[in-house]
């Protein structure tokens, strides 16, 4: 009886300190920590919860009561839960670029995860993120069919597609017409290149002949590479920071 009282009172004076835990002694784990919340062990709790557990699971009725409210919940958490939609989406997409490549993940994937989580998250219905410069892309060499490119995991080589897009795209790679494949800068030939690509200039044309000045056209177009260029080299500057801030940590 003196133990428990001095445990409960071990338990009040943690919890006033804001602690979760304190240590006392337990007739079963000896010296350990108890949760100030309930001055119980945590070890006890652990071991008997352990305990209901498996006597939970120990028929077929009991596992597969316990593995349908699992899956029940995992479907719920990836429904309503955009953070934990993203970690799945993104997890799943990182194992398949390394076997597909047979390669590692960039130096910067964990200073990027976070934001390729979010991009995975977000992720709008009937629309999947596809790796604009494919994951592998094979064209002739030399007379040879040999890897002409391998698009990396990382910010800049993720877009948002319609998923008929993406399944017609498959591994094509043609940076000449598809900006969206070539390196994120704003230098000639990069992503934000303001020059139109021959698919954009088209595009221009066939609206100069509907009306809408050439000069219209392009301004548009300018104005949105602009305004992703700005957002990328944000972002590129803000993970700088972070890697600057670890290295002199």
């Amino acid at each position: 009886m003196t133990k428990t009282i001095s445990n409960r009172a071990a338990a009040r004076a943690a919890k006033e300190q804001g602690i979760a835990r304190f240590t006392a002694v337990c007739k079963q784990h000896g010296e350990t920590e108890f949760y100030a919340s309930n001055s119980k062990c945590v070890a006890c709790m652990s071991a008997n919860a352990a305990k209901r557990f498996a006597k939970k699971v120990s028929t077929p009725e009991g596992r597969e009561a316990h593995n349908s409210h699992s899956r029940e919940v995992q479907r719920r958490l990836y429904k309503d839960s955009t953070s934990h939609r993203g970690q799945q989406r993104e997890g799943r997409a990182a194992r398949a670029w390394r076997r597909a490549t047979g390669g590692s993940l960039t130096g910067l994937y964990e200073l990027e995860r976070e934001a390729l989580r979010s991009i995975y998250g977000a992720c709008r219905d009937e629309f999947e993120i596809d790796h604009a410069t494919p994951k592998v892309s094979y064209g002739p060499i030399g007379g040879k069919r040999e890897r002409i490119v391998t698009g990396l995991h990382c910010r800049a080589n993720l877009v948002e597609t319609p998923k008929r897009v993406n399944r017609e795209k498959r591994s094509q790679f043609a940076p000449e017409t598809n900006r969206l494949q070539r390196p994120a800068n704003r230098y000639p030939g990069g992503a934000f290149d303001p020059q139109p690509t021959k698919h954009e200039q088209a595009l221009i044309d066939q609206a100069k002949a509907l009306g809408t000045p050439a000069k219209v056209s392009l301004k548009v177009l300018r104005e949105a590479l602009d305004a992703k260029a700005t957002e990328y080299e944000r972002y590129t500057a803000s993970v700088l920071v972070r890697l600057l801030s670890e290295v002199a940590a």
